[in-house]
């Protein structure tokens, strides 16, 4: 059988528009499609959380330099912390990556305090390539804690899983620690005891909030509609949108560094 240009165009076009209708079914939250409350996940199965006490407790002692940016990225934060712990989650039926039992309370609190400081150096040290100052600030806040407080001190495990959470959360495929080696260095020997799941659990959390649930690793969309209408953009991803001008006005390369923070 021969094909004409005219017939090649609307097999082409046919093709795409399937392909097109697949992603907008997919992600309907792009084009304004909602499921509808009644269609929400209950508590019990996705809890959103408007609120935490760990993550609260950090944040505010960023007030100043975050400012006018508190509430897009406070909710931003919940938002993660809340698909992170549906990820976790090996009941709820939404997780791709989770250990099959419920996260505890301990777990939630280290990946609070992970999820807090993930971003914070945009606004601490205006970096660009925030990555690096955004654990370097997690763990020097970390060394001043005493024990009692609303910010756990964490243990050298979970400093490292804390750390490589806020250093991994915007790879693209998933992390895992390295292999055992007993002839290993002093930093690979921490990275064994690293809690994998919960670091691949903020990262696929962080990338569903951050691309509007398009890159959300099997979570139903549902569970981000429920999140976003619970806890509102309030603005987050135009004042990422800006940051770039914001952090290096002169300069575009200067810009790009923000591309350093992208891991495959």
């Amino acid at each position: 059988m021969v094909f004409n240009c005219s017939s090649r165009g609307l097999l082409l076009g046919g093709v795409l528009s399937v392909v097109i209708g697949i992603f907008l079914k997919q992600n309907p939250l792009l084009v304004g499609i909602k499921v509808g409350r009644d269609d929400w996940p209950s508590d019990d199965i996705f809890r959103v959380y408007t609120d935490h006490p760990v993550l609260d407790a950090i944040l505010t002692r960023h007030r100043d330099e975050i400012g006018d940016d508190m509430e897009g990225y406070r909710h931003h934060c919940l938002r993660v912390l809340s698909f992170a712990v549906a990820f976790l989650d090996g009941d709820n039926g939404g997780t791709t990556e989770g250990d099959g039992r419920v996260p505890s309370e301990r777990e939630i609190a280290v990946a609070a305090v992970a999820v807090a400081y993930h971003d914070i150096a945009l606004w601490t040290d205006g970096a660009l390539d925030y990555l690096e100052p955004s654990s370097a600030a997690m763990k020097r806040e970390q060394a001043e804690l005493t024990e009692g407080g609303t910010i756990p001190k964490l243990d050298a495990a979970e400093l490292e899983t804390a750390d490589q959470a806020i250093l991994q959360h915007h790879k693209w495929t998933s992390w895992s620690a390295p292999e055992a080696n007993d002839g290993g260095d002093s930093q690979q020997q921490q990275e064994q005891q690293v809690n994998a799941n919960l670091v691949n659990a903020i990262r696929m959390a962080d990338w569903a909030d951050f691309s509007v649930g398009i890159l959300r690793s099997g979570l139903p969309a549902s569970y981000v509609e429920k999140a976003l209408a619970m806890v509102p953009e309030a603005g987050f991803h135009m004042t990422l949108a800006g940051m770039g001008a914001r952090l290096s006005p002169q300069s575009f390369v200067g810009q790009l560094a923000v591309m350093n923070i992208f891991k495959w």
